[in-house]
């Protein structure tokens, strides 16, 4: 599975105490054969990698949060997000997310990334956005 993360927080619009999606986010999930943008491969506010990952779970990371009673989801706001600043990122993971350049497009995740996925994801709180 490919998974469009977002890296850099995103300013709250106009009118707004927070934004719709911010650093850790999930903005998309696709198969391997799925096809990117130039916006999506060029766009220095987000990255994709490639996972061992199946349908559910990568359904999972971009699922939207519900509201309070339950009964609406909340548009773009996600339930989950991956912690990027996690001690437990290789650097060649933490160099490209930092590397604007984009000149690494699609990182191929190593074997075993579905671990380090899991253990860096995490519930967002109402505080998060």
């Amino acid at each position: 599975m490919q998974i469009l993360i977002r890296v850099k927080d995103r300013p709250a619009p106009y009118g707004q105490s927070h934004s719709i999606t911010g650093r850790g986010d999930v903005i998309q999930t696709a198969d391997d054969s799925h096809v990117w943008s130039e916006r999506e491969l060029t766009n220095p506010a987000w990255r994709i990698v490639k996972a061992a990952l199946v349908q559910v779970e990568a359904d999972a990371l971009a699922a939207n949060e519900v509201d309070a009673a339950g009964l609406k989801l909340k548009t773009h706001k996600r339930q989950r997000k991956i912690n990027l600043d996690h001690p437990a990122i290789p650097q060649a993971i933490k160099d490209f997310i930092a590397d604007d350049s984009r000149a690494v497009q699609i990182l191929d995740m190593p074997p075993g990334s579905r671990g380090l996925l899991n253990a860096i994801t995490v519930h967002k709180g109402p505080a998060d956005g």
